[in-house]
């Protein structure tokens, strides 16, 4: 299944997209995040920060086909935030 049908199944109240989502997503977002924090336990962390943040703001998208690139934004944007402190 791809990720644009999922955001739409979400979007339209369906819980269980969400959870495919984060299993499609959350190792390869946990490699990205290491590769900015350089610190395993600060990339488990941003992974949770992202997904709880797309999470929230998911229904807000209005482009389900712009997922991926929206999800490593706020990703990166986390990420580097944590880099910061």
């Amino acid at each position: 299944m791809d990720e644009t049908s999922l955001v739409r199944r979400f979007q339209a109240g369906e819980e269980t997209a969400f959870e495919q989502l984060y299993e499609l997503y959350k190792n390869p977002a946990l490699r990205s995040a290491f590769l900015i924090t350089g610190n395993h336990c600060d990339s488990e962390n941003v992974l949770q920060e992202t997904f709880l943040s797309c999470y929230q703001n998911l229904p807000k998208l209005k482009d389900p086909s712009s997922f991926k690139s929206w999800f490593y934004r706020i990703l990166t944007r986390t990420a580097w935030a944590y880099c910061k402190n």
